[in-house]
């Protein structure tokens, strides 16, 4: 088995010094023995490629990776199709640079629940507001357990999700054209969850383990709302040349 853990550093170097000392903290050594980790820069503004070298080596991370930014899920497939080349028993671990897991253990948890049934290829992290009842209710959450005592829920509306666990083979085979509708940033659950639905595949969040994330730099986080509200379709380097 290969884990493969990608940080897509398109952040401070600050964020992602954080981001590689928290996945180290809550991954057993057991883990780290079967995990190839990677650092990748797509050239955040303002961010030194030699701060980023210093990180990874900290922390035991290969890279930085130098890539052309693509947008988000373009810079995915480079780090799937042309870094990892997933095949059957592998898993990718996206681990973004604003991501805080609370708990030791999410790891293995999650190997658990994808290795519990083949028709599950995704597995994402908790959220606190996963837990609170309108989203139970209108969303059909339901709680489950495995006979080993690793809990996982399944929904019966597709919700946001935050960082996960993929089954190699599974993104393989996911068509490159598929970052085409969301070419710069996030919200690609829809897209994602009718493809499973094609293939009579299925996802599953954890239960009993969290990531929280923590505050980024602002101005990045603006743009990355107005990519979400579609309000801009601009790459993060000319949006903020424009900004006000």
């Amino acid at each position: 088995m290969r884990a493969f853990a990608f940080c897509l550093g398109f952040n401070t170097a600050e964020m992602i010094d954080g981001s590689l000392q928290n996945f180290d903290s809550t991954t057993t050594d057991k883990e780290q023995r079967f995990l190839i980790k990677t650092l990748i820069n797509p050239s955040f503004p303002g961010t030194k490629r030699e701060d980023l070298c210093d990180v990874a080596s900290r922390w035991g991370w290969w890279g930085p990776v130098d890539i052309q930014n693509k947008g988000v899920m373009e810079n995915w497939n480079y780090c799937i199709h042309e870094l990892a080349h997933m095949r059957k028993g592998d898993y990718l671990i996206c681990h973004d640079p604003d991501v805080r897991w609370q708990q030791r253990g999410w790891l293995t948890a999650a190997i658990e629940i994808l290795e519990s049934d083949e028709n599950c290829v995704f597995v994402c992290a908790a959220r606190p507001f996963y837990d609170e009842k309108w989203l139970i209710d209108s969303h059909g959450r339901e709680v489950h357990s495995l006979p080993s005592g690793v809990r996982y829920a399944t929904f019966k509306q597709l919700v946001a999700w935050s960082t996960g666990i993929w089954k190699g083979d599974w993104l393989a085979m996911r068509p490159r054209d598929f970052a085409a509708a969301h070419p710069l940033y996030g919200y690609v659950e829809h897209r994602d969850v009718e493809l499973m639905n094609e293939h009579k595949k299925t996802w599953r969040s954890l239960v009993d383990f969290y990531d929280f994330h923590t505050g980024s730099d602002p101005i990045y986080c603006e743009w990355k709302t107005a990519c979400a509200q579609f309000k801009t379709s601009e790459p993060y380097e000319v949006w903020l040349k424009r900004r006000p």
